[in-house]
C-alpha cells in the first residue's frame, strides 16, 4: 500500500494529520514538506494519527525527528496517536520513544 496523508480540521483545536500505508524513503520528504506546511498555519501542537500506518522506515523516522526538532524550537509537542505495537517497538529499539508523546485514539476528541 502506498503512503497518503489526510488533514482533518477540528473546531477550536489543532488539526489531526492521518497517515496511511507505508512511510518510506520514497515518501518521507514529501511527508515532511506537507506536515511543515500545515503546522505553519497554527501555533499549537502537532497530532499525527498512526492508526492506519502500516510501516515506517529509518528515513521516515528521520523526517519525523526533523519535524519534532522544528516544533520543539517553538515550544510545541508532537503527539503520535494509535501507534501499533510493531511501530512502537521500532521507536523503543531506536531509543526515540522518549522524544514523542504517545496517546490513544480515545484521548483525542474530534469535532
Amino acid at each position: 500500500m502506498s503512503f497518503k496523508l489526510e488533514i482533518k480540521q477540528r473546531q477550536d483545536k489543532e488539526p489531526i494529520i492521518y497517515l496511511f500505508g507505508e512511510l518510506d524513503i520514497y515518501e518521507s520528504t514529501n511527508f515532511k514538506i506537507k506536515v511543515l506546511d500545515e503546522v505553519e498555519k497554527y501555533t499549537g501542537d502537532l497530532y499525527l494519527d498512526f492508526t492506519n500506518l502500516d510501516y515506517i522506515d529509518s528515513t521516515g523516522l528521520g523526517e519525523l525527528i526533523a519535524i519534532l526538532k522544528d516544533l520543539k524550537e517553538d515550544g510545541r509537542e508532537v503527539y503520535l496517536i494509535g501507534v501499533n505495537e510493531r511501530i512502537r517497538k521500532l521507536f523503543k529499539i531506536t531509543q526515540l520513544e522518549e522524544m514523542f508523546k504517545f496517546i490513544g485514539a480515545e484521548d483525542v476528541r474530534e469535532n
